[in-house]
């Protein structure tokens, strides 16, 4: 498979094996995420990746999320999701990889997000 037909053939996942990710996988991963350019604004370090494991404690915090999210809807724009009980955030993945950004420039925000979000 190329680049390409992975980019195309990007699916969801909703069910997840119960083990965790052997450490190496989870490495391998984000070293692998973090050799995508970033545009010279962005600086050398745009991102930092936080890997979280542990069913039970990504459940607790999708719970959380979705709490915040249930409790600071924006105006005129109400989701549905936060207020659906079979929803869950994180749908008890064994590990969570976090994507966060540099507080101190708004363009990094870009950098560590899906782009089809913005249009």
């Amino acid at each position: 498979m190329d680049a390409i037909e992975a980019i195309h053939g990007r699916r969801s996942i909703r069910s997840y094996r119960l083990e965790p990710l052997l450490r190496e996988l989870i490495e391998e991963v984000i070293w692998d995420a973090v050799q995508a350019p970033t545009p010279p604004i962005s600086g050398a370090a745009p991102w930092a990746f936080c890997a979280i494991e542990g069913a039970a404690r990504i459940a607790s915090l999708g719970a959380r999320a979705k709490k915040y999210a249930r409790d600071h809807q924006p105006e005129r724009r109400h989701a549905a999701w936060p207020d659906d009980s079979h929803f869950k955030v994180f749908w008890d993945a064994p590990t969570l990889v976090l994507i966060c950004r540099q507080t101190d420039n708004v363009e990094s925000a870009l950098d560590c997000c899906r782009p089809g979000l913005f249009r």
